[in-house]
């Protein structure tokens, strides 16, 4: 099978509802991309590991979205080296030049240059995430999705995101190990948090990724229409708590 660089512009590009795969060169890493017909946003999925594309819980909420007529981008944000010698994510600033390369390809493409992007950091990649998305050059990120990681919700941390954000986290089925999400029983809007009922983590009990991924679809729908406002820095009214 062939692998589309998205760092050099086909003639054609076509969409495609499965995913195909694709490599960012400038960046260091590699994907799969899938653009159903007629899809106005893209999730840009960014795992910790290249092995997370492939958990079938996170195929599955591909899947969802596809047929939510949501497109997905699917990453690790490790490079083959990192990769191969099981590395750290690397620094915010090195990271941040990886995905501005990314987003910078994405614009490029017919396929993808008009779709809004949101950002869903999965769990070791949450937290870089939750700091990647107020850095300076990732403006074209429009909202961004914490999902199942471990996240400070302190007030001083929540009050520097600027972008609408929500955060999803399940119970963790190991004694002593704590909730995902601390900080906050709630958020400000336009965030969301949702701690679900059921274990995530290590284990995902019956119905956890049907869970996060109707979530997750349901808080895209606005960027189907159109991006988010940005978010306000003196909002202080509290969202109920989930």
């Amino acid at each position: 099978m062939s692998i589309a660089s998205l760092d050099r512009r086909p003639a054609a590009m076509p969409g495609s509802a499965s995913p195909q795969p694709v490599v960012f060169a400038h960046a260091g890493l590699a994907g799969e991309l899938a653009v159903p017909d007629g899809s106005t946003t893209l999730a840009l999925f960014a795992h910790a590991t290249a092995a997370g594309r492939d958990h079938p819980g996170y195929r599955f909420m591909g899947d969802v979205l596809h047929a939510n007529g949501v497109a997905t981008l699917s990453i690790g944000l490790r490079n083959a080296e990192e990769e191969a010698i099981c590395a750290p994510l690397a620094s915010a600033p090195e990271l941040t030049q990886r995905l501005k390369s990314v987003l910078g390809s994405l614009a490029t493409h017919e396929a993808t240059r008009r779709l809004h992007v949101a950002l869903v950091g999965v769990n070791q990649a949450a937290a870089p995430c939750a700091i990647l998305a107020r850095q300076p050059g990732l403006e074209a990120i429009g909202s961004v999705v914490l999902l199942d990681g471990r996240v400070d919700l302190s007030d001083a941390e929540v009050a520097a995101w600027r972008r609408p954000t929500l955060c999803i986290a399940g119970r963790h089925g190991i004694a002593l190990s704590g909730q995902p999400l601390a900080g906050a029983r709630s958020l400000p809007p336009l965030h969301r948090l949702v701690k679900l009922r059921m274990q995530t983590q290590p284990l995902a009990t019956a119905g956890a990724f049907q869970a996060m991924a109707c979530h997750l679809a349901t808080w895209l729908q606005p960027l189907c229409a159109g991006p988010h406002e940005a978010v306000s820095a003196g909002v202080t009214e509290l969202a109920s708590a989930q």
